[in-house]
Parts: C-alpha cells; structure tokens; sequence
C-alpha cells in the first residue's frame, strides 16, 4: 500500500511540473522563446511576454550568454526543413544566425536571420580559415534572408565539418560577439537535415 501511494505522489509531482520541466530536450524553452519571438512584434510586444508565460512555463525568459548548440529552426512551417547556430552573444533580445535550409528543389542553402540592423551588401563567411563570399538575397520566400554563393555544397560541406563560422568583410561589421557562430553539433544537425532533404 506505501508503495502505490509513493508511486502515485510521483506521478503528481510530475503532472504538476511546467511542460518545459518535463522536456528531456535542454534546448525546448528556448525553441519555444524563439516560436513566441517570431509570433509576435518583438521583444517589447506584450504579446511576446504573454506567449512566453503561457506557453514555455515562464513568466520571463533566461538571458544566454553563449548561443546553443545547433537545432530545428524555431519558425512556424521551417521546424523540419531548417536548421540554425546563432552567434555567441545572442539573446532574447538580439541575435544573428546562420540557418541551412533543405529549398523545394531538395539542395542545401545557407540563410542568414539577424534581429536588427542587418548587413549592407555583400560579405563573406569564414569558416576555420576558409573564405565563401556570399550576397544576401531578401525575396526568398522564407522567413530568412537568402546568402547566394557559387560555392554552396563546399560551404555547407564545411559547416558541418568546421569549429566556427564568422562574418566577415560586412559593411558595418557586426559587433563582436555577434559576428561569431560556433558550429558545436552541426554536424549531426546538418546530416539529419541532409539525409531528409534526399528523401523529398
């Protein structure tokens, strides 16, 4: 009789704890920060905070100080066609990423999501040592800006392989710690991503 009662006492525990808690993936409360963010008109937008306390089990979000790993793109209709790094000084707040994206015509291409200011023009992305130059495309039809590049299965291929991507030669340069994105679990993100873009 102990037993059954500790047994369902647990199971209370459990059912009581906010969904994110409950979420073996580390990286869920702040996929379901990003969704809130895109939903809405910003950080400020209460909108945003309402999302926030209702959905992700916060009544505000945790500030990061390094970017996560690499993962599933937080915007409505790319969680499975997309997935994105963000820089290391990306926040709740402000944010630069890099997305790679399986298009309609099942090939790999590299986009970039900023929250604000942008880059004018063309740049490059240096990835240990190697340079791809890129031109930023806008009418994609994504949420993302497009990078157009004649190199794109080598910059992909060197992704997924590399330590760091930086953006560089950007007119205005980004601010440090904006202009740098760790490529920690790319590997295994981008291939997943590969494996199924194969299969469209």
């Amino acid at each position: 009789m102990m037993r059954v009662l500790f047994v369902v006492a647990a199971l209370s525990a459990v059912l009581s704890l906010p969904a994110h808690a409950q979420d073996d993936d580390p990286m869920e409360f702040q996929r379901c920060i990003w969704r809130c963010l895109s939903d809405s008109n910003g950080a400020d937008d209460p909108a945003y905070h309402a999302c926030v306390a209702n959905m992700c089990g916060e009544e505000e979000p945790v500030q990061q100080s390094k970017a996560p790993s690499w993962a599933g793109a937080p915007h409505r209709g790319e969680e499975r066609r997309s997935v994105l790094g963000c820089s290391d000084a990306t926040n709740d707040d402000s944010w630069t990423c890099l997305i790679v994206r399986c298009d309609d015509d099942g090939e790999l291409r590299v986009y970039y999501d900023y929250s604000d200011g942008g880059i004018d023009g063309d740049f490059a992305l240096d990835v240990d040592g190697a340079r791809y130059p890129v031109s930023q495309d806008a009418a994609t039809g994504t949420p993302f800006t497009g990078l157009r590049t004649d190199e794109s299965p080598a910059l992909v291929a060197a992704m997924k392989r590399g330590r760091a991507v930086r953006i560089v030669d950007a007119t205005p340069p980004l601010n440090p710690g904006f202009d740098t994105i760790q490529l920690r679990g790319s590997s295994r993100a981008i291939g997943r991503l590969e494996s199924a873009c194969r299969r469209r």
